[in-house]
C-alpha cells in the first residue's frame, strides 16, 4: 500500500512540475510574442516614415526646380498657342467661304 500511495505521490508532484513548466514556458513565449509585435509596429512605423521622407523629398525637388516648372509652363503654353493657331485659321477659312 505504501508504494502505491509513493506512487501517486510521485505522480502528483510530477504533473505540479509539469504544470509549472508550461507556465514559465507560456510566459516565456508571452513575452517573446510581445516583443515580437512591439519590433513588428516599430517596423512599421520606419517603413512608414521612410515613405513620407522620399515622398516629402520628391514633392520639395519639384517644387525648389526651376528648370521643371519651366519646361512645364512651356509646353502648356505651346498646347495653347497651338489651339490659338487652330482657332484662328478656322475663323479665316470660314470668311474666305463667305
Amino acid at each position: 500500500m505504501s508504494a502505491l500511495v509513493f506512487t501517486l505521490v510521485l505522480i502528483i508532484l510530477w504533473g505540479h512540475s509539469l504544470r509549472v513548466q508550461v507556465k514559465d514556458r507560456t510566459k516565456d513565449l508571452q513575452g517573446s510574442l510581445d516583443e515580437l509585435n512591439l519590433a513588428q509596429r516599430k517596423l512599421i512605423e520606419q517603413e512608414k516614415m521612410a515613405a513620407l521622407g522620399g515622398l516629402s523629398a520628391g514633392l520639395s525637388h519639384e517644387i525648389k526646380n526651376p528648370l521643371g516648372n519651366s519646361m512645364t509652363m512651356i509646353s502648356y503654353m505651346l498646347r495653347e498657342t497651338d489651339h490659338a493657331l487652330e482657332s484662328v485659321k478656322k475663323q479665316k477659312k470660314l470668311q474666305y467661304k463667305q
